[in-house]
């Protein structure tokens, strides 16, 4: 107790509970705990799907790692991937995915929408 207050002292790997942690297997995302995903994400090559540079403006396609659907359901298909268009017209673009094939289409897309 600390102020008249309970305090959590429960372990820092209770946020594994959340089950959001994942990593890339040939294309595929896998849960993992959270000490396996520092590890794994801790490398920036395992987390780029594409970048391209088209006219001074990047496209970024990459693997976040953590779910950002933010729904927590089982049921609901985690969201892993993220496209960002940087510079031009359409700085600031962005759009998510749950799988590898969806962000290639995306990055794609986003490619596009540059060039347009």
């Amino acid at each position: 107790m600390l102020g008249g207050k309970e305090i959590d002292v429960r372990p820092m790997n209770y946020i594994d509970d959340l089950n959001i942690y994942y990593i890339l297997e040939n294309k595929v995302p896998k849960k993992v705990n959270s000490i396996e995903w520092a590890q794994w994400h801790a490398k920036i090559e395992n987390r780029i799907v594409k970048k391209t540079m088209i006219q001074g403006v990047e496209v970024s396609t990459v693997f976040l790692g953590i779910d950002h659907s933010l729904s927590f359901k089982e049921d609901e298909a985690p969201i892993l991937f993220e496209t960002m268009i940087f510079g031009g017209e359409h700085s600031g673009y962005q759009e998510r995915y749950s799988t590898w094939d969806e962000s290639v289409i995306g990055h794609q897309r986003a490619c596009e929408m540059v060039v347009s």
